[in-house]
């Protein structure tokens, strides 16, 4: 079995360990301890987990990959999977996560795009608004004057006729007296 990573530190002592010479099960040359690699070392970062885990608890890469054949899951330092023997190849994933640098740019300029759309979209509703709340205050104001004028007549012409009755009640009290 091939592995993604040339090597790892022991767990345990530290010593540098080759895994080109090491199958699932590896041995420290230095403090002769055994350990397994199958869902315990991360092939990103190179940290060993103590226990068989599913994500790594040092870049939060996951340590196990879906084969594109079988669906079968397996380690992700493995090249081949466990199942049915199908590459599970460096370059795939890396091919996977460039689409993903693309997609995540391409959704980036797709959002810049919306936005500017959006901005300009609200700030012409906005003018509009403005435009009509203008229109909405000039014609508030016609009609307030308006009615001041419509006051204006309605006094004078009361002023009118309170003189006109003033008149007539001097003109009867003259004749009268």
């Amino acid at each position: 079995m091939r592995y993604l990573i040339a090597g790892m530190e022991c767990p345990v002592c530290g010593e540098e360990i080759a895994l080109t010479t090491h199958t699932e099960q590896v041995q420290c040359a230095s403090c002769h301890n055994q350990f397994s690699l199958r869902g315990r070392l991360c092939p990103n970062c190179g940290h060993y987990h103590n226990k068989n885990v599913s994500v790594c608890a040092q870049c939060d890469r996951p340590l196990k990959l879906r084969c594109p054949e079988c669906g079968t899951y397996n380690w992700s330092g493995d090249e081949l999977c466990q199942q049915c023997d199908a590459p599970i190849d460096l370059l795939t994933r890396l091919l996977k996560q460039t689409d993903t640098i693309e997609r995540l740019h391409q959704q980036m300029t797709d959002s810049s795009r919306i936005k500017k759309q959006v901005t300009a979209s609200a700030n012409a509703r906005m003018e509009r608004m403005l435009a009509e709340e203008r229109a909405d205050r000039e014609a508030l104001q016609r009609c307030q004057l308006e009615q001041q004028e419509a006051e204006r007549k309605m006094l004078r012409t009361i002023a009118l006729i309170a003189s006109v009755v003033l008149v007539i009640f001097i003109v009867y009290m003259l004749i009268t007296l």
